[in-house]
């Protein structure tokens, strides 16, 4: 069985995966860039909630040293 792809499919079974690549690397550069491998909540929900906690308990030691 033979069938034939037009110059546009061609085109964009070879483009996709070029693109997902670059998508790739920039999120990698950002990373490298921003020195943080958590860049938004869906990178890693988890540890996501777990540097809010985080954020909200330092907050709140700066809140306490700065009342002293």
């Amino acid at each position: 069985m033979s069938y034939q792809l037009s110059t546009g499919q061609l085109f964009t079974r070879a483009l996709n995966p070029m693109l997902d690549v670059q998508k790739a690397v920039s999120k990698t550069q950002e990373q490298i860039a921003t020195q943080k491998r958590v860049l938004t909540p869906a990178d890693d929900p988890i540890a996501s909630t777990r540097i809010l906690q985080l954020n909200q308990e330092l907050a709140g030691l700066d809140k306490y040293n700065n009342s002293l």
